[in-house]
């Protein structure tokens, strides 16, 4: 080795030092450490979120259905009655909070989806930290950033799933903790209170999601009764109930003060119930499968990492108690099953399913990396810096290499009009009512994605708003290819389009319509 050679290793190796110093700085510093985490999480989300101000509109459609129903909450609408979504309340309520820091974009959401992955990834790194007392812990962040945020599984951003996963890993941390040892068992009311709330807040935003507990709470009463500490079950039960409470208690009084209770149920759970399409048969099950797979071929090999990470840290004994193993193995089938069951796969659905990496993680960083750098520093700074840049092609639609978007055109034109009033018929909620900065009028603003014979009353509601002419504008999504003799029937009376927007790098157009003056 030449002497340029060497002195040019020995600088590296100088600065891999500093920041292996800086990062036993932060493990000392849990401010200073959280700090960093939220800075972190802010950087990788305003590049590739769409909710980001570096973006014009966040391309997907749901979010902002719950955008309106956010806004809707926060103008006097009540949520169900006068407004139609079947996402939980809870959901709303967060976008509305985005919507009270900004009106007419996603800079609130932002904001809000930010300070919902610096808990995720801090509670991240307390589970690993469980097993990894030094400055590797660290190396869980990016990793897990990298593979959440990669486009296959984040996509455009915005998600429910995503405002799932503090609870999730929130949950899963206490799960590990209180079963590491038998011995020094914690399970008590402030442990109760915690999982109780993550509980509540995941029935609240996507009912669902809150499967990932049922095997812990199962496994966890059969061993307390097994070694008959009823009292300690006692007092977790006590803290369960308190912690559900918190989160239930304002809302209940919400729909008893707005007689809202049927609406609540028709839209979250009966309409839930009949879009997911489940009837507990061979057909069901044969559906449930073939979309894991698919989920499982779509996102390869980050299912494989995860599974094998389950399996090896349940192997080893000196992780976590035998009904600890049992109740991960279990939450992340429960999680599987409710995710995929009804057949459908979004690239969404599998963010809910990253929380187990951090299992892999654990045993990279525990076992596998010490073996392959053997205390060597360069090597680890290096992959530390390699995997904070996750793979998401969400950076081609960045304002400064896009043009603006249609919504955008469109909002501002209807933002000019004093009168205006907007329906997507049957149509998915493109972003025009946020940039328009209009509130929905009529309860089915927009067609959920459900057909026609299943939820009739949405579509028979929509087409006698049309007959009527009781919006002022209609928007459309049409193809690129596209004559005005073409449209519905049922628009031509009241209606007549006033210009199609293409929107770039899609394939399709918007058109928009206008009532005609009489």
């Amino acid at each position: 080795m030449n002497t340029t050679e060497s002195n040019a290793e020995n600088y590296l190796l100088h600065k891999a030092d500093g920041a292996l110093n800086f990062c036993d700085y932060l493990i000392s510093r849990k401010s200073a450490l959280f700090l960093c985490i939220a800075a972190y999480s802010f950087g990788m989300l305003l590049l590739f979120s769409m909710s980001s101000p570096l973006y014009y509109i966040n391309k997907e459609v749901d979010v902002h259905a719950y955008f309106n129903m956010g806004k809707g909450l926060f103008n006097g609408k009540v949520i169900y009655r006068d407004l139609f979504d079947h996402k939980g309340p809870l959901l709303y309520f967060i976008y509305g909070l985005g919507y009270l820091i900004s009106g007419r974009n996603f800079l609130g959401i932002y904001i809000l989806e930010a300070v919902f992955l610096t808990i995720t990834l801090s509670c991240l790194f307390k589970t690993v930290s469980l097993f990894i007392k030094n400055k590797h812990a660290l190396l869980a962040i990016p990793v897990y950033a990298a593979i959440l945020l990669n486009e296959k599984i984040f996509d455009d951003g915005g998600h429910a799933e995503e405002f799932c996963l503090p609870f999730i890993m929130a949950g899963l941390f206490y799960l590990v903790k209180m079963w590491r040892n038998e011995e020094n068992f914690k399970f008590g009311v402030k442990e109760g209170v915690i999982l109780g709330f993550c509980t509540a807040a995941l029935l609240l935003i996507k009912m669902t999601m809150a499967a990932v507990f049922v095997p812990f709470l199962l496994c966890a009463a059969i061993y307390l009764c097994k070694s008959k500490k009823i009292a300690v079950l006692l007092k977790f039960i006590t803290g369960f109930v308190l912690g559900l409470l918190f989160i239930f208690t304002p809302f209940f009084i919400y729909l008893v003060l707005t007689k809202s209770f049927n609406d609540f149920y028709l839209a979250y759970i009966k309409f839930n119930a009949i879009y997911s399409g489940v009837h507990f048969n061979i057909d069901t099950i044969i559906k449930f499968i073939k979309s894991a797979r698919r989920a499982y071929l779509s996102n390869e090999p980050i299912p494989l990492i995860i599974i094998a990470g389950i399996l090896f840290f349940c192997c080893r004994k000196k992780y976590v108690t035998l009904s600890g193993r049992i109740s991960i193995v279990l939450s992340f089938i429960f999680l599987l099953f409710v995710i995929y069951l009804s057949g459908r796969r979004y690239a969404n659905n599998f963010i809910p399913l990253t929380v187990f990496i951090v299992f892999a993680l654990i045993i990279a960083i525990n076992e596998v990396l010490p073996k392959i750098f053997k205390g060597r520093k360069i090597e680890y700074l290096l992959l530390l810096l390699l995997l904070c840049i996750p793979s998401n092609n969400n950076i081609r639609f960045l304002r400064f290499v896009s043009d603006e978007h249609a919504v955008v055109k469109i909002g501002k034109r209807i933002a000019g009009d004093d009168q205006a009033t907007l329906l997507y018929y049957r149509q998915m909620d493109f972003g025009i009512f946020t940039t328009a900065g209009l509130i929905p009028s009529n309860k089915y603003f927009y067609k959920a994605g459900i057909e026609p014979g299943l939820w009739p009353e949405m579509f028979e509601e929509q087409d006698r708003i049309v007959k009527n002419g009781e919006v002022k504008y209609i928007a459309l999504s049409t193809p690129p290819v596209f004559l005005d003799e073409n449209l519905p029937a049922i628009l031509t009376d009241n209606y007549h389009v006033i210009e199609t927007y293409e929107v770039d790098r899609e394939e399709y157009n918007i058109t928009l319509l206008k009532r005609k003056e009489e």
